[in-house]
């Protein structure tokens, strides 16, 4: 069955950008992996990372599909189809195909000379099942030669520079948090949901003075957004928090957006402050999507 545009979302992580149908449901989220369930059942897996040197695709083949629990001897070729071959003239490929007693699937070996990465794709099912897969693979992309790059899951996105690093992420029912290194700053990226509920019976301000501790509130602009700085001036206390290890300069804002029953908040931690407009810009290009 096609799906429409509407029925598609695009995902972002680590670099790598591509679309998926809807109903599919990020089951694992790691820094070079991502595996997406439909109806609970694994449905696609993708896997990357930078080669150092010459590719070999019959090694990393090997080593890539143990690291997924099999063995070289129970794959087998397989003939990508010309519809989806259309799609990966900007990739080194090869399709293997595998079968055993839990699932079976078929499988992409990708190398893009350009980025020196490479990229593992596992479709599980038949084949008659993937008939979303040549969409997929149309809108693959690495991010790594743009200057900025888009990180899209769940219900949020965010379009950071290119030099932005990941260090952790956290997904809970209700709360995410992504944390980034950018320029000497530590971003974390917050996102609270019901915001009906969670803001029942206490202010937006109140709702983020855990996240805004030893701040001042700067701005209440209440109850769609608030912000509070911190800013240490004082030449002895500046060393010692540094000492310590601890942030100078704290920037944070909470926005509520009510038709979509959500907070989204940024938190920007560094030794200088963050200029208002390059925070600003941060903020504006945190959405829901």
């Amino acid at each position: 069955m096609q799906l429409s545009e509407q029925q598609w979302r695009r995902i972002g992580w680590d670099g790598i950008l591509l679309q998926v149908p809807q109903d599919w449901h990020p089951a694992a989220i790691f820094p070079n992996y991502l595996l997406f369930e439909d109806r609970h059942r694994p449905i696609c897996a993708l896997k990357w990372q930078q080669i150092k040197g010459s590719f070999d695709a019959e090694k990393m083949l090997n080593k890539l599909t143990t690291s997924l629990g099999r063995t070289a001897s129970e794959l087998q070729p397989y003939a990508i189809p010309q519809s989806w071959r259309l799609h990966l003239d900007r990739f080194v490929h090869q399709g293997f195909s595998w079968q055993d007693s839990d699932q079976s699937g078929i499988g992409l070996l990708l190398f893009n000379r350009d980025t020196q990465r490479s990229l593992l794709l596992q479709f599980y099912g038949q084949e008659k099942h993937f008939a979303f897969a040549q969409r997929l693979l149309a809108g693959l992309q690495d991010q790594q030669q743009q200057e900025h790059q888009l990180w899209s899951v769940f219900d949020i996105c965010m379009d950071l520079p290119i030099e932005a690093k990941r260090t952790e992420h956290e997904f809970l029912p209700g709360s995410f948090r992504i944390h980034f290194t950018l320029a000497g700053y530590r971003l974390t990226y917050y996102r609270f949901k019901p915001a009906a509920e969670l803001l029942r019976r206490q202010a937006l301000s109140d709702f983020g003075r855990d996240i805004a501790k030893g701040s001042t509130l700067e701005r209440a602009d209440e109850p769609l957004m608030v912000q509070w700085q911190r800013q240490v001036k004082h030449p002895g206390l500046r060393l010692l928090e540094r000492l310590r290890k601890k942030s100078t300069c704290v920037s944070v804002r909470l926005w509520q957006i009510p038709e979509e029953n959500i907070i989204l908040g940024l938190k920007v931690e560094g030794n200088l402050k963050m200029q208002e407009q390059h925070f600003e810009t941060l903020c504006q290009r945190y959405r829901t999507c």
